[in-house]
């Protein structure tokens, strides 16, 4: 969703990275991040996500039976810790998220928030963010042009090419009657 993340264990202040930017083991050994310690979040579902390594490929560490994720040394990053967790600095099994980049755009934000909050979050916007009052506003005080950016995808609404959301066309028709 373009959403990028990276995690720092807290017991040992080192970054998970993939090694040589994937197809390789998962490490934690990195003082700080950048590339390849750094994660695209890749939207399966509405609620199920997979980090994304430098070379496109997918993170997988073999977790049977719902054991912990743990960085049991200053580089081994494994799934078979079994025991409980405090949640404490001190804890293998914990790490830190930092977020590095958030959604941009629409595509971004349609494909981050899935098909059924997308257009819920785009129709309040679309409703509220530029009004018929906002028009008004710049025909009384002498402007008389606006500059509205549109997506190539607008072209095919209300039936917009996946993750994009029927809609905006609407919008700027609203504009365009405002302008008159």
């Amino acid at each position: 969703d373009g959403t990028q993340v990276q995690l720092m264990s807290t017991k040992f202040q080192t970054y998970l990275a993939a090694e040589n930017g994937g197809g390789a083991a998962i490490v934690a050994n990195r003082a700080s991040a950048s590339s390849w310690e750094t994660f695209p979040l890749w939207r399966v579902n509405d609620t199920f996500f997979n980090f994304r390594v430098f070379n496109k490929q997918f993170v997988g560490i073999s977790n049977q039976g719902g054991n912990k994720i743990v960085q049991s040394n200053q580089t081994t990053v494994t799934a078979d810790y079994q025991g409980t967790t405090s949640w404490a600095d001190n804890d293998p099994s914990v790490f830190r998220v930092k977020i590095v980049r958030t959604l941009q755009g629409e595509y971004q934000l349609t494909n981050g928030l899935g098909p059924t909050k997308a257009p819920q979050v785009l129709r309040s916007h679309w409703s509220s963010y530029i009004t018929e009052q906002d028009f008004i506003f710049m025909s009384q005080n002498g402007i008389n042009a606006v500059r509205i950016p549109v997506g190539w995808w607008i072209a095919q609404d209300p039936n917009p090419p996946k993750p994009f959301v029927g809609g905006s066309l609407a919008a700027l028709d609203n504009a365009f009657t405002w302008a008159q």
